[in-house]
């Protein structure tokens, strides 16, 4: 940055000399101005001996004609000029100007209006989740609203040194998209469900998914085959077998065969009893694992 302040300097130095008579090049005063969008800089080059002095209604003049119009500090130039005209030599790069920089506009938010499974805080949670997880989950309806936006603004222009008008720099929008469960009313203020579940957050998705909820514990026989989320409020008790896309376990899962096409998240641990096989195309999320095979297409995570 410094080394292209300098070779400005040296330009318009430059250009100041091949724009004057040789006398006058030789002898006068120089002011020289440099301006970007946001500041302008002011360098005073000392006259030689002869050479005319010049001060402040004459750099005011100067910076008129170069177009500089706001957020300047006449304070600082009078005092610049002052030193200037008391023989202090060189004064460099003196930024007399400061552009009105554009405010930021908020970020959108996002209220919700029923119980929310966030699975970014459940699955990084330290230690693991030892809540209930029954108490995340609430069944809503088709046509309910299930939280309310406060849309991102637009934020406040600003101005350049030269009087430009600058943009305002816009807020950011929600930091995920909604799934096909969900729509966004005409007024952008508010999420509507499109099926009956429950409110799911993950990493990049919002929505409302259709959910099968155990209230204590699944016990051998009864199989679950399910397009949606599957509950479990107990423990799981095999021989069983469980098809679905995300499943939540709140206890163990003894040798059971589960398949989901998302995510498996279990409170306690995963006990094959060397028959049980665990699959998931996302993440499995546990406590212990005992004498079970587990696949996975992304992480499997065994916190004990």
């Amino acid at each position: 940055e410094k080394k292209i302040k300098i070779n400005m300097l040296l330009n318009e130095l430059e250009k100041y000399y091949q724009g004057q008579p040789a006398s006058k090049r030789e002898a006068d005063a120089q002011a020289i101005i440099h301006d970007t969008q946001a500041y302008a800089y002011l360098t005073l080059v000392p006259p030689r001996s002869g050479g005319r002095m010049f001060g402040l209604p004459e750099i005011v003049e100067i910076i008129n004609r170069r177009g500089i119009t706001h957020g300047i500090n006449y304070a600082l130039l009078e005092s610049a000029c002052e030193k200037f005209a008391a023989g202090k030599g060189l004064i460099h790069s003196l930024k007399f100007a400061e552009c009105a920089f554009p405010e930021r506009g908020t970020d959108a938010t996002l209220s919700y209006r029923v119980r929310l499974l966030d699975k970014t805080s459940l699955f990084a949670e330290e230690g693991g989740f030892r809540g209930d997880l029954s108490s995340m989950v609430e069944h809503v309806e088709i046509g309910r609203v299930v939280a309310t936006i406060e849309p991102e603004s637009e934020g406040r222009g600003g101005v350049s040194v030269r009087g430009e008008p600058l943009p305002p720099v816009k807020g950011n929008g929600l930091p995920f998209r909604t799934g096909d469960g969900l729509r966004i009313s005409p007024d952008g203020r508010s999420l509507i469900a499109l099926l009956n579940g429950c409110l799911v957050r993950s990493e990049t998705v919002l929505d409302v998914i259709p959910f099968y909820s155990v209230a204590g514990d699944l016990e051998t026989g009864a199989d679950i085959r399910f397009h949606g989320n599957v509950l479990v409020g107990g423990n799981v008790i095999g021989p069983v077998t469980i098809e679905c896309d995300d499943l939540y376990v709140q206890g163990n899962i003894e040798a059971a065969n589960v398949t989901a096409s998302g995510d498996i998240f279990i409170t306690g641990g995963i006990i094959g009893k060397k028959t049980g096989v665990t699959e998931s195309d996302g993440r499995v999320f546990t406590r212990f694992v005992s004498d079970a095979t587990l696949r996975a297409l992304d992480d499997i995570v065994v916190r004990n």
